[in-house]
């Protein structure tokens, strides 16, 4: 279908100023009534920035907005061009809804407004911490083409696509049923699940009625998981099983069953599929096969949906962090698989035991947040990515909503090292902020003042 001008975008160019992925991927850490927009920006005590190994990088006021999310999402997927060398296809971009029902998109490496959207409804699915959807298309291999990248998300009963660089509506579709969770996308469709037990997929080229559907034994809350090059997509329902379809076709494979409910996105990276249960268990299965890797079990039920963030340019070493109730988070780490195994090797490293969520990783330290008895407060703690062990944490005070950048300076791709190490605090009042690690910017130290982005008129 060809791009439609139902709803119309507002795009402005910014200019810089100075130089230069849980449960929730976003989540509130207070609920105050509707602050006053402030014109200052908040307020933070740089020297123990400097104690604690961050700097502040960005400022961004949203002119006039209150804040109700802010949001990360971005694919850097591989590409190759004619002389054979691998690059990065795709950008992290975060995203803000506000009150007045506005989509932004900021650039999460300088913090300036790329477009922004009037939805006019309410963005649903915010609970989950990852509502918006992007789809990235590679490169032609033989004359670089790309085809323009995708943003979709749910706004009160209809399904949104969005060219991902100018914000321009690809088209609108109406629901004729209770959406139930965030879309997902591939190269030809786009997946949503109900609250009527089902899983939909729309044809990105007719998307004015689903495809087809499925029906499973319970909600498909979980927003379901794709790789470009997989023929598969995965979806987990609250009846407790994960279903395994081909993408054009409504019967799936045997579904693979955990005990109890699954309530957090099944997780897709390297092939593998990671599975947070309420039996305690987290499971990986091979996107291949669909045989089970690996089976953990946290002795709790696992409270967050994974986070995975690279240990090196290595694609194969990569640490899973996952929380369980009363029990901390852990770090799982995959490596490489030995000569003769049939099995990846995961091996849980580490636990932290007070830690609730993974908020980002540096070049040797992995930063988690923890709760505090403090009433508007949260606490930042500093470890060691292979370890475990504590260095350092910091309080914070006033932030509504911390973002977790799954992203690493250790990254393959340099669209993923440049956004390494960014921490992303989100204030209702207006206000985005993004602390960087010292280590992870160029030259390793901040000889550079932070950045103030443009506002949005």
């Amino acid at each position: 279908m060809n791009r439609s001008t139902r709803a119309v975008a507002l795009c402005a160019a910014f200019a810089l100023a100075g130089c230069v992925g849980t449960e929730e991927e976003a989540i509130r850490t207070r609920r105050p009534a509707d602050p006053v927009v402030s014109e200052s920006a908040p307020q933070l005590d740089e020297q123990r920035l400097a104690d604690f190994g961050m700097s502040l990088y960005w400022a961004s006021p949203l002119r006039g907005e209150v804040i109700t999310g802010v949001f990360l999402e971005g694919q850097v997927l591989p590409a190759v061009d004619r002389k054979k060398r691998t690059y990065g296809a795709g950008k992290p971009c975060l995203y803000a809804f506000t009150k007045a029902q506005r989509l932004y998109q900021i650039d999460l490496n300088s913090g300036n407004v790329n477009w922004v959207y009037e939805v006019g409804r309410e963005l649903m699915h915010t609970g989950s911490g990852r509502p918006i959807t992007e789809f990235v298309f590679r490169p032609s291999r033989a004359t670089r083409f790309k085809t323009y990248d995708e943003v979709y998300f749910v706004a009160g009963d209809h399904l949104y696509a969005l060219d991902k660089t100018s914000g321009a509506a690809l088209w609108i579709t109406s629901l004729d049923f209770p959406s139930a969770s965030p879309p997902e996308a591939t190269r030809s469709y786009v997946f949503v699940g109900g609250h009527d037990d089902r899983v939909y997929a729309f044809n990105k080229e007719e998307p004015e009625f689903p495809a087809w559907n499925w029906r499973t034994d319970d909600d498909v809350s979980n927003r379901p998981a794709t790789l470009p090059r997989n023929p598969n997509v995965f979806v987990a329902s609250t009846d407790g099983s994960l279903y395994t379809f081909p993408q054009n076709a409504p019967k799936p494979r045997t579904p693979f069953k955990t005990e109890r409910r699954i309530v957090h996105d099944p997780i897709m990276y390297q092939n593998k599929v990671y599975v947070a249960a309420e039996d305690y268990n987290l499971y990986v299965i091979d996107a291949i096969s669909g045989r089970l890797d690996t089976r953990f079990g946290a002795e709790s039920p696992i409270s967050g949906t994974p986070v995975i963030s690279a240990n090196s340019a290595v694609g194969i070493d990569y640490s899973i962090y996952f929380p369980a109730e009363g029990k901390g988070l852990f770090a799982m780490r995959r490596g490489a698989r030995p000569e003769g195994a049939r099995r990846d090797p995961h091996e849980v490293k580490w636990n932290h035991p007070t830690a609730t969520r993974f908020l980002c990783r540096g070049l040797e330290d992995a930063y988690l947040m923890e709760p505090t008895d403090e009433f508007d407060s949260v606490k930042v703690t500093r470890v060691d990515a292979l370890a475990g062990n504590q260095r350092d944490s910091m309080t914070l005070s006033g932030v509504d909503y911390l973002v977790t950048n799954p992203n690493s300076p250790k990254a393959a791709f340099e669209e993923e090292k440049l956004v390494g190490g960014i921490l992303v605090l989100g204030y209702r009042n207006g206000w985005i902020l993004a602390l960087k690690e010292t280590k992870s910017l160029p030259g390793g130290e901040f000889d550079v003042a932070p950045r103030r982005a443009v506002a949005a008129e």
